[in-house]
């Protein structure tokens, strides 16, 4: 006799992925890490508190309704990023210390990637700038290579293809970052860059309705839900548009994937 099955189908499991795009060092200062960090980490917690909302409401679709029906699993945070040097390992460092899951998405190989980490010297106003001749940094590869071992335990590596020290290296990269974040942070100067820099990111992002959440490059003032079709790009409304995005997007998902027919 067939074993009984259910037919109710599998709950969803509450997943928010957060891609980080930012500077590297040549236009950030070590000194402002800690106040970057610090803006990155108030994102990730107010993020937390919507979706721990979310997951308590039974309407979202989350939760059985049957008493003393098995617990829900618990929410899959993740942040999504490219491990370069600067922004993106200030945002897996602050992830890691909140018990966010860590996922790479590299732009090329990474015996190939890993030849971008040089040694560097500071400038005057505190910025990196390339020593000469060019020599790789040992420091800065093992560390990369640490955070690598870290997203292979939990959110996964996936190497690109991008053409690696061609122009354009980094598009492929931007495009990726976008198809799989629900939301994408930018330590962004507002000014615009090379193709698969952050201003593409963020281009990308808005063509496809991502919400992008800035934070200035010294790690200043409040961070905020970026509008670019408002004069001061949204600095109002601080993350209010945020957060009832996130509410929105994990009950449409919960009540979606509840109402799927069994097969």
């Amino acid at each position: 006799m067939p074993a009984a099955t259910s037919s109710h189908p599998p709950r969803p499991r509450l997943t928010v992925r957060v891609g980080v795009s930012g500077h590297r060092w040549n236009k950030l200062r070590r000194s402002d890490a800690p106040a970057i960090e610090a803006r990155i980490g108030e994102v990730l917690a107010r993020i937390e508190e919507v979706v721990a909302e979310v997951h308590r409401d039974l309407e979202a679709g989350y939760r059985s309704r049957i008493p003393d029906g098995a617990e829900p699993p618990p929410p899959d945070l993740r942040l999504v990023c490219g491990l370069a040097e600067g922004a993106d390992r200030l945002a897996a460092d602050a992830a890691h210390r909140r018990g966010w899951s860590l996922q790479a998405l590299l732009p090329f190989p990474r015996e190939l990637y890993q030849r971008d980490f040089r040694k560097k010297l500071r400038d005057p106003d505190g910025f990196a700038v390339e020593a000469e001749p060019a020599e790789p940094d040992p420091i800065s590869i093992e560390q990369f290579h640490r955070y690598l071992a870290t997203a292979e335990k939990a959110g996964g590596v996936q190497e690109l293809d991008g053409p690696a020290g061609q122009p354009g290296a980094y598009e492929p990269l931007a495009t990726a970052l976008c198809l799989n974040a629900d939301v994408v942070l930018a330590v962004w100067d507002g000014r615009p860059g090379k193709p698969g820099g952050t201003s593409h990111v963020v281009r990308i992002a808005t063509a496809f309705g991502i919400p992008v959440i800035r934070i200035a490059p010294d790690g200043g003032g409040p961070v905020w839900y970026h509008d670019p079709d408002q004069a001061d790009e949204g600095r109002a409304a601080g993350l209010a548009p945020l957060e009832e995005h996130l509410r929105h997007l994990s009950r449409r998902r919960g009540a979606k994937r509840r109402k799927r027919p069994p097969t």
